[in-house]
């Protein structure tokens, strides 16, 4: 029994030849007659073709019952012009078949070979080619060959050689995959939920506390007031002199006063405590695509001053999945990675390690960039006075380089050398003579210096980024960003910049691979300073009075300072190779460095 696959097949034979097997030819004997009988025979001697009647008297007729018929069907399959050409040109009846055209396989005569068939075919004599051929057992071989095919295609039909029910095993297959996707997105999703509810949750007992303590706090000022009250009205009439009287009522004026304006800020705290919880999702109905970027962002937010209690909630993790549904379904699991993402995002505590002020006496001072230097070491540029500085970590200053201009950014080469940029210009620099070695001219803005892998990178406002050699020679240039760069930092040949753009972006570029990626920072201050350790470890100072750790393997943003811990609007930020000490620029003259506690 035929397959359902062997069907199809012969479904598709039947149509392809339907066109020459259900051609209508009519009977030429009787067209002479003005009837129209179809053909169901054609005779090879008469070269005529008969319908049944003119058939039988074909085949009783002395002069042509012996001569050789074939069906209709036949006569068709051979192909007309073949069948009938013998010794007269059918396009020129007049003329004799001479020739054969080896590559259109026609038979033709001087005309047709001079007319259709030039120089570009293979014509050669009928003759020629019949005396070196065996048309009969070539015919043979062509019949076998034809067999041998028809029984190997039948052969793979019946044994299903083209796999066809495994197809159906492809489905079940496919269908399963997609329920297991299916189910690795709920079960994300619930992990999901619960996770942003739990921090939620820890949100509102903080938010939910410090309004209590306000009101207790509320409460009790006005129990204050009540007594105040009630002692003003038993020693109103007492035997208190009129001066005393005065004294006394005056100094329940001010506590009044003080303790109404303590009421109202509480008040107006309490009022303004809010949670900001914002799910963080993007769902593209035409593309079939779920984005989960940032899952849930939540601080307990106190808009008429920084709230004591915010650093006590956890910042929740950055958590993405990304589930595509366009022709083919196709899901990334990332569940065995997850287990690596926790570690990132453990807090690591740093403490005031050191703490001075620079000339303190000189009210102008304007530190721009500070870098650690080794043997407790710092270099820094001093813009309001064209000074580049050396200090050690104690506050003592070792000395100093005049420019022409002001100084901005500083990429430490070695031990007792820096380059420094200013506009337009980088100043190499001797720390242990303390003069300048040489300058390199650049045609644009530098907002950016650092040095990296014996390389020297300068951002510049229009033009990228130069690569250059220690010679001050520019072998690269990398015009890979867009908008206003604020400053850059490299390790390894990666780039970590930040630009103020419409939206703002942590830019990430592997220098050697080509590749860049951007993610969107967490602060909604300015960045005003980047660096990095020697892991890879990205920390931004925000002008909004805090400083924050990107980490390159889980991509998240982690809050590490805040002003509790003595931030104030940083100007920049620097971190030690291990990243155990972090350099900050507060108030335009203070330095204070940071250690991690344990």
């Amino acid at each position: 029994m035929a397959t359902a696959l062997e069907a199809d097949a012969r479904s598709i034979y039947d149509v392809e030849t339907s066109d020459v097997l259900n051609t209508i030819e009519f009977c030429q004997p009787c067209n002479e007659q003005d009837n129209e009988n179809p053909a169901v025979y054609w005779c090879t001697n008469c070269l005529e073709l008969l319908c049944d009647n003119c058939h039988r008297y074909h085949k009783v007729l002395k002069a042509t019952r012996n001569h050789k018929l074939i069906c209709i069907d036949d006569y068709h399959m051979i192909g007309t012009s073949i069948a009938e050409c013998e010794s007269r040109c059918q396009t020129h009846p007049a003329r004799l078949v001479l020739f054969v055209c080896v590559t259109h396989n026609i038979p033709c005569c001087t005309s047709c070979k001079v007319e259709k068939h030039g120089t570009g075919c293979d014509v050669q004599f009928k003759e020629d080619i019949l005396k070196i051929v065996n048309t009969r057992g070539d015919m043979n071989t062509t019949i076998e060959a034809m067999k041998k095919i028809i029984e190997n295609m039948r052969s793979d039909l019946l044994n299903d050689h083209w796999n066809a029910s495994d197809l159906e095993k492809q489905k079940s297959h496919y269908y399963d995959e997609m329920k297991n996707a299916r189910q690795r997105v709920e079960r994300f999703l619930d992990e999901f939920e619960k996770d942003a509810r739990g921090k939620f949750e820890s949100a509102f007992c903080v938010t939910h506390g410090a309004i209590r303590d306000n009101k207790r706090k509320i409460e009790h000022r006005l129990n204050v007031l009540q007594t105040r009250a009630e002692t003003a009205e038993r020693i109103k009439e007492s035997v208190f002199s009129d001066l005393q009287m005065y004294l006394i009522n005056n100094k329940f004026c001010q506590d009044n006063s003080k303790d109404k304006l303590l009421i109202e800020s509480l008040c107006e705290e309490t009022r303004q405590f809010c949670i900001a919880a914002t799910p963080v999702y993007d769902l593209n109905k035409e593309t079939k695509q779920i984005i989960l970027s940032n899952g849930f962002e939540e601080k307990v937010l106190d808009h008429s001053r920084k709230c004591e209690k915010e650093t006590e909630v956890d910042a929740i993790e950055i958590s993405s999945s990304t589930v595509e549904a366009e022709e083919y379904f196709v899901i990334q699991d990332n569940s065995s990675n997850d287990k690596d993402t926790t570690e990132s995002i453990l807090p690591v505590v740093y403490k005031l390690n050191e703490h001075f002020l620079i000339e303190r006496r000189n009210v102008d001072i304007f530190i721009r960039c500070a870098r650690f230097l080794q043997n407790n070491k710092i270099v820094m540029t001093e813009n309001s006075g064209s000074r580049l500085l050396v200090y050690r970590t104690t506050g003592f200053k070792i000395g100093q380089v005049k420019f022409e201009e002001g100084p901005n950014e500083i990429a430490v080469i070695k031990e007792n050398r820096v380059a420094v940029s200013t506009e337009k210009k980088i100043i190499f620099v001797d720390l242990d003579n303390m003069h300048i070695e040489k300058q390199k001219f650049l045609s644009d803005t530098i907002t950016g210096l650092s040095f990296a892998n014996d390389k020297l990178f300068a951002c510049l406002h229009h033009s990228g980024i130069h690569i250059l050699d220690l010679s001050g020679n520019i072998s690269r240039t990398i015009p890979f960003i867009k908008g206003s760069l604020y400053i850059c930092s490299t390790i390894d040949d990666m780039i970590y910049s930040v630009a103020t753009t419409k939206f703002k972006t942590l830019q990430c570029y592997d220098v050697n691979k080509r590749e860049k990626d951007e993610y969107s920072l967490t602060c909604s201050s300015d960045a005003n300073g980047i660096s990095c350790d020697k892991n890879g470890n990205i920390f931004i100072a925000g002008s909004d009075s805090e400083i924050f750790r990107f980490n390159p393997t889980s991509k998240t943003f982690l809050s590490i300072l805040t002003e509790a811990d003595g931030i104030n609007n940083p100007l920049n930020v620097d971190c030690s190779d291990s990243g155990s000490k972090i350099l900050v620029i507060d108030k335009r003259n203070e330095l204070k460095i940071f250690k991690i506690e344990n």
